[in-house]
Order: structure tokens, then C-alpha cells, then sequence
């Protein structure tokens, strides 16, 4: 019987570390959007992964494994000036050639690929004065790829009727 084997997957977690790092060195706070618990003060940073697995090539057998993310970095804050400011801060502070970026980029296994420009979100609430502004990036990935074990022998056995 032949046993299948599991690929592993790429971490997401890494590219939340990215995302959060550069929202610390920034000086916001960072919550997944829609996650659990109460909402911070402003202001804060919602993350969200907007496409998970774009492929980049239809070849079946891709030996790069490559595929695209695209995440949604979107800055809350209670003053409209300081939401575009800090949501321009954190979108040079993505696409910045700094070692530090760099370095992040290579730890989550991502390269840059585009910024997507800064854009004002919408607020479903009405009544709250507070002002969203964000901005998508996505980026190429690998996802890990590993060869099945390899078959070194196998044993025949014969019978015999009779």
C-alpha cells in the first residue's frame, strides 16, 4: 500500500510577524481583523490576509513552489491627519530597502512584489468619528517542498498454485 506523504504549508504566522514588527517600529499597536476580544484604543492597525494563494505558474510541476499573498495593512485613528500620516509611515516603512526590512523579508521567506497605494476605508458605523486608511502589498512566496521517501528495495514473493 503506498503512503502518502503530507507537504508541509507556508507559516502565514511569518508574514504576521513582518507586518507586526513594522507596525511596532512605527509605533502601532497591531490586531488581526476580526479577531477576538475588545478593540484597542486608537490608534491601531488592522492586518488581514485579502488572498492567501495566488498561484504565479500553471506549471503542475513547479519546482520553486512560488505562489502570491496579498495582505491589507489598515491604520484607525480618531484623527484624519495622523490615520494618512501613520499609514503612509507604515507603507514606506514596508517598502523600504533598509536592512532591517530586508532582513524581515528574507526571515518570512517573502520578496516585495507591490504596493498597492494609500486609500481611505470604509467605516460601517456612522456614529464613530474615527478615520481608516490603509494600503494592500502583496508579496511571492515559496511554500516548502519536499521529496517523498525514496523506495530502495522491494521484496517480490511468488505463489505457487498447486
Amino acid at each position: 500500500m503506498r503512503r502518502l506523504v503530507q507537504a508541509p504549508h507556508y507559516d502565514y504566522k511569518l508574514l504576521y510577524s513582518l507586518c507586526s514588527d513594522a507596525c511596532e517600529a512605527n509605533g502601532l499597536h497591531m490586531r488581526e481583523l476580526g479577531g477576538k476580544g475588545p478593540q484597542p484604543e486608537p490608534p491601531f492597525v488592522s492586518f488581514d490576509i485579502i488572498s492567501p494563494h495566488i498561484r504565479t505558474s500553471y506549471v503542475e510541476d513547479d519546482p520553486n513552489n512560488e505562489f502570491a499573498v496579498v495582505l491589507s495593512l489598515t491604520v484607525y485613528d480618531l484623527d484624519r491627519q495622523n490615520a494618512y500620516q501613520s499609514a503612509d509611515a507604515l507603507r514606506q516603512c514596508i517598502g523600504s530597502k533598509s536592512q532591517d526590512v530586508m532582513q524581515a523579508l528574507r526571515n518570512a521567506g517573502a520578496v516585495l512584489e507591490e504596493r498597492m497605494p494609500l486609500q481611505v476605508r470604509n467605516i460601517t458605523n456612522i456614529n464613530e468619528p474615527a478615520t481608516m486608511v490603509g494600503f494592500d502589498f502583496k508579496v511571492r512566496v515559496s511554500e516548502p517542498y519536499t521529496e517523498p521517501d525514496q523506495i530502495e528495495k522491494i521484496n517480490f514473493e511468488e505463489e505457487t498454485n498447486g
